[in-house]
Parts: C-alpha cells; sequence; structure tokens
C-alpha cells in the first residue's frame, strides 16, 4: 500500500510535493490529471489523497465525486484559488 497519492496539473509544484513527502518518509505517487489518478486508484491501495481542485478536463471536485462513489479514502483538497 502506499501512502499518498498526488492528483496536481503543475508538474514543478507536484514533483515538489512528492519528493518532500518522500525525503519525509512517506510513500507517494503523482499523477498528472484526474483520469490517470483514477485509474491508478483502480489498481493500488492509497492511504490518502492529495487533490488539486484546478484539473484539465476533470476538476478536482468531480474526482472527489468520483473516488467517494468507489472508495472511502481521506482526501484534502489543495487549491492556489484564493475565494471560499
Amino acid at each position: 500500500m502506499t501512502d499518498i497519492l498526488i492528483i496536481e496539473d503543475n508538474p514543478e509544484l507536484g514533483i515538489l510535493v512528492r519528493d518532500h513527502l518522500r525525503k519525509n518518509g512517506y510513500t507517494a505517487e503523482l499523477c498528472h490529471d484526474a483520469e490517470s489518478g483514477l485509474e491508478l486508484l483502480e489498481r493500488e491501495e492509497f492511504r490518502l489523497i492529495l487533490l488539486d481542485v484546478m484539473l484539465p478536463n476533470m476538476n478536482g471536485f468531480e474526482t472527489c465525486t468520483a473516488v467517494r462513489e468507489k472508495r472511502e479514502i481521506p482526501i484534502l483538497m489543495m487549491s492556489a484559488q484564493t475565494d471560499e
């Protein structure tokens, strides 16, 4: 089982977060879009998802809904938006 799945479309930010988590002892995988993240969830188990709100094609809220239809896994939403 992998600790954390990161779904982040900004490659630099995603790699930074993944590398920081790995440096601190976590196992982490990075996907750059919702579709590949959902495919990976079909094949692997994760303890937590770090999910970007602003993703191409399928946003973070839609992705969260798709995950919830199949699994009960903690999800932390990440956003650069300043609105509530």
